[in-house]
Protein backbone atom coordinates (compact mmCIF):
# COMPACT_ATOMS: atom_id res chain seq x y z
CA UNK A 1 0.00 0.00 0.00
CA UNK A 2 1.68 3.18 -1.18
CA UNK A 3 1.28 5.97 1.30
CA UNK A 4 1.79 9.47 1.24
CA UNK A 5 5.53 10.96 2.90
CA UNK A 6 5.92 14.26 3.64
CA UNK A 7 9.48 15.99 3.70
CA UNK A 8 10.49 18.30 6.52
CA UNK A 9 13.98 20.37 7.04
CA UNK A 10 15.63 21.90 9.87
CA UNK A 11 17.86 24.76 9.16
CA UNK A 12 21.04 24.20 11.29
CA UNK A 13 22.67 27.50 11.20
CA UNK A 14 20.99 29.27 13.78
CA UNK A 15 20.34 25.73 15.56
CA UNK A 16 19.55 25.85 19.12
CA UNK A 17 18.77 23.39 21.31
CA UNK A 18 14.97 22.50 22.47
CA UNK A 19 14.55 21.71 25.93
CA UNK A 20 13.72 18.10 25.49
CA UNK A 21 12.27 16.08 28.35
CA UNK A 22 15.00 14.53 30.24
CA UNK A 23 16.22 10.81 30.27
CA UNK A 24 15.34 9.26 33.31
CA UNK A 25 17.16 6.37 32.16
CA UNK A 26 20.67 5.52 31.53
CA UNK A 27 21.55 5.13 28.61
CA UNK A 28 24.90 5.20 26.83
CA UNK A 29 25.68 6.15 23.71
CA UNK A 30 28.11 5.71 20.27
CA UNK A 31 28.55 5.82 16.57
CA UNK A 32 27.58 2.98 14.89
CA UNK A 33 29.51 0.52 12.58
CA UNK A 34 29.01 -1.80 9.85
CA UNK A 35 29.61 -4.19 12.93
CA UNK A 36 25.92 -3.19 14.17
CA UNK A 37 24.54 -4.64 10.83
CA UNK A 38 22.53 -7.01 12.90
CA UNK A 39 21.24 -5.78 16.08
CA UNK A 40 20.14 -2.50 13.57
CA UNK A 41 18.20 -5.25 11.72
CA UNK A 42 16.40 -6.11 14.71
CA UNK A 43 15.92 -3.15 15.94
CA UNK A 44 14.34 -2.03 12.67
CA UNK A 45 11.91 -4.58 12.56
CA UNK A 46 10.81 -4.21 16.49
CA UNK A 47 10.90 -0.26 16.56
CA UNK A 48 8.27 0.28 12.84
CA UNK A 49 6.24 -3.73 13.79
CA UNK A 50 2.65 -2.46 14.67
CA UNK A 51 3.69 0.93 13.26
CA UNK A 52 2.19 2.87 10.02
CA UNK A 53 5.67 2.35 9.04
CA UNK A 54 5.25 -1.60 8.80
CA UNK A 55 4.09 -3.60 5.88
CA UNK A 56 4.85 -7.03 7.15
CA UNK A 57 9.05 -6.92 6.41
CA UNK A 58 11.19 -9.90 7.78
CA UNK A 59 14.31 -10.00 10.01
CA UNK A 60 15.82 -10.40 6.68
CA UNK A 61 14.08 -7.45 4.93
CA UNK A 62 15.54 -5.40 7.63
CA UNK A 63 19.05 -6.45 7.20
CA UNK A 64 19.33 -5.59 3.91
CA UNK A 65 18.01 -2.25 4.48
CA UNK A 66 20.60 -1.65 7.21
CA UNK A 67 22.86 -3.03 4.56
CA UNK A 68 21.91 -0.34 1.90
CA UNK A 69 22.03 2.55 4.53
CA UNK A 70 25.88 1.19 4.95
CA UNK A 71 26.82 0.84 1.50
CA UNK A 72 25.40 4.13 0.95
CA UNK A 73 27.99 5.67 2.80
CA UNK A 74 30.85 3.42 2.05
CA UNK A 75 32.43 6.49 0.19
CA UNK A 76 31.87 9.14 2.90
CA UNK A 77 31.61 7.94 6.53
CA UNK A 78 31.31 11.28 7.88
CA UNK A 79 27.79 10.01 8.89
CA UNK A 80 28.20 7.65 11.17
CA UNK A 81 30.19 10.28 13.27
CA UNK A 82 26.60 12.18 13.05
CA UNK A 83 24.49 9.40 13.78
CA UNK A 84 24.04 7.42 17.25
CA UNK A 85 22.99 4.51 19.09
CA UNK A 86 21.85 4.32 22.73
CA UNK A 87 22.38 1.58 24.70
CA UNK A 88 20.11 0.75 27.82
CA UNK A 89 20.95 -2.34 30.30
CA UNK A 90 23.74 -3.33 27.18
CA UNK A 91 20.87 -3.76 24.59
CA UNK A 92 20.09 -1.47 21.72
CA UNK A 93 17.28 0.80 22.45
CA UNK A 94 17.39 3.55 20.08
CA UNK A 95 19.11 4.52 16.83
CA UNK A 96 19.43 7.86 15.03
CA UNK A 97 21.17 7.10 11.51
CA UNK A 98 22.04 10.26 9.03
CA UNK A 99 23.44 9.88 5.51
CA UNK A 100 23.57 12.28 2.60
CA UNK A 101 20.34 12.95 0.63
CA UNK A 102 21.89 13.52 -3.40
CA UNK A 103 18.71 15.48 -4.13
CA UNK A 104 18.28 18.36 -1.96
CA UNK A 105 22.64 18.05 -1.26
CA UNK A 106 21.95 17.86 2.58
CA UNK A 107 22.10 15.46 5.06
CA UNK A 108 18.83 13.50 6.11
CA UNK A 109 17.61 11.62 9.07
CA UNK A 110 17.32 8.49 7.10
CA UNK A 111 16.50 6.33 10.14
CA UNK A 112 15.25 6.99 13.97
CA UNK A 113 14.05 3.61 15.69
CA UNK A 114 13.44 3.24 19.64
CA UNK A 115 12.66 -0.45 20.88
CA UNK A 116 9.56 -1.30 21.93
CA UNK A 117 9.86 -1.34 25.38
CA UNK A 118 11.59 1.62 25.73
CA UNK A 119 8.91 4.03 23.35
CA UNK A 120 7.82 7.30 25.24
CA UNK A 121 11.06 7.43 27.15
CA UNK A 122 12.09 10.13 25.31
CA UNK A 123 15.16 7.74 23.49
CA UNK A 124 14.63 8.90 19.87
CA UNK A 125 14.60 12.37 20.57
CA UNK A 126 17.41 12.25 22.52
CA UNK A 127 19.12 11.00 19.59
CA UNK A 128 17.87 12.69 16.64
CA UNK A 129 19.42 15.41 18.85
CA UNK A 130 23.02 14.09 19.65
CA UNK A 131 22.52 13.65 15.57
CA UNK A 132 21.53 17.57 14.97
CA UNK A 133 24.25 19.16 17.94
CA UNK A 134 27.26 16.43 16.06
CA UNK A 135 25.83 18.18 12.49
CA UNK A 136 25.64 21.65 14.34
CA UNK A 137 28.98 21.81 15.51
CA UNK A 138 30.41 20.40 11.96
CA UNK A 139 28.70 23.68 9.89
CA UNK A 140 26.44 22.03 8.14
CA UNK A 141 23.24 24.19 6.94
CA UNK A 142 20.42 21.85 7.06
CA UNK A 143 18.76 18.67 7.41
CA UNK A 144 16.15 16.83 5.95
CA UNK A 145 13.53 14.22 7.10
CA UNK A 146 10.94 12.44 5.32
CA UNK A 147 8.09 10.58 7.71
CA UNK A 148 4.88 8.90 6.61
CA UNK A 149 1.86 11.06 6.99
CA UNK A 150 -0.15 9.49 10.12
CA UNK A 151 3.01 8.79 12.14
CA UNK A 152 2.08 10.84 14.75
CA UNK A 153 5.31 9.93 17.07
CA UNK A 154 7.55 10.90 14.67
CA UNK A 155 5.82 14.21 13.68
CA UNK A 156 5.92 15.15 17.46
CA UNK A 157 9.60 14.17 17.46
CA UNK A 158 10.83 16.71 14.91
CA UNK A 159 8.39 18.98 15.26
CA UNK A 160 9.58 19.41 18.92
CA UNK A 161 13.02 20.02 17.72
CA UNK A 162 12.55 22.60 15.19
CA UNK A 163 11.91 20.68 11.73
CA UNK A 164 9.34 22.50 9.75
CA UNK A 165 7.30 20.36 6.66
CA UNK A 166 7.54 21.64 3.56
CA UNK A 167 6.77 19.35 1.31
Amino acid sequence: MAQHRFEYVLELKNFKQPVVPGLSIETTWRNPSIGDRQILAELMLDSYRDTIDYDGETIDNALREVESYFLSLQDDSTWLDRSWLGFVEDSLACASLVSFWKDRNAPLMAYVMTASQWKGKHLAASGVLRSLNSLAENNHVKIYAVITDGNVPSERVFTRLGFERVA
